[in-house]
């Protein structure tokens, strides 16, 4: 078995620990969005917001449809381009959901190999009230897909922020922050900012 494509014991922990702080990371890049829009439309007491987007009920879907909602009720999607990027930050937060809801809540079964130090592959399940068992072992990610998962939730975390600084600069400064300016598409045709590390160097 190779360390490499598997990884050892502590390296899929760790891989799992890491994607869920990647997640966490792009949840609050949204409510930071979220309560910067409400506050740049009028909203005077900035405590309501946060009590709206932290409440005990939120959800990560609740606050992925609250962004959709508002994005297309202030008119951010009427550019083609900017709809494009909102509609990949969507998808990629919906499906990031799915992963993060097996990763969080899975019966894991890591180390329990012959090895002490390496193993064979992530295994776990989950319950899956579809399956005749009631446990679903199919989609287990493996330590590769767990990797892809924690780069593209850091992916989408610049993306979320990148478009927030865009429109935010709009607003505040003629000529600066459109979308087509900040953001290119990477060779998987997904949009990515120029450059994500240094977003007050917007045009």
């Amino acid at each position: 078995m190779s360390v490499e494509e598997f990884g050892t014991v502590e390296e899929q922990y760790a891989a799992i620990g890491r994607f869920i702080v990647e997640f966490e990371r792009c949840c609050g890049n949204l409510k930071f969005s979220i309560w910067q829009y409400l506050s740049s439309c009028g909203l005077k007491n900035q405590r309501l917001a946060w009590i709206m987007l932290d409440g005990k009920q939120s959800t990560a879907s609740q606050l992925i449809g609250i962004y959709d909602a508002m994005t297309t009720e202030l008119g951010f999607r009427e550019n083609e381009v900017q709809k494009s990027v909102f509609d990949q930050i969507s998808k990629s937060f919906v499906r990031l959901i799915e992963i993060r809801n097996f990763v969080a809540h899975a019966h894991w079964f890591i180390g329990y190999s012959n090895s002490p130090d390496v193993a064979p592959k992530m295994q776990g399940l989950k319950g899956n009230p579809r399956k005749k068992i009631g446990m679903d072992f199919d989609a287990v990610p493996s330590f590769q897909d767990l990797k892809k998962s924690i780069q593209e939730a850091r992916e989408l975390s610049d993306v979320i922020m990148m478009a927030f600084t865009c429109l935010i600069s709009q607003v505040t400064s003629e000529g600066k922050g459109k979308f087509e300016n900040n953001f290119a598409k990477d060779p998987e045709g997904k949009w990515q900012p120029k450059n994500p590390k240094n977003r007050s160097t917007l045009k």
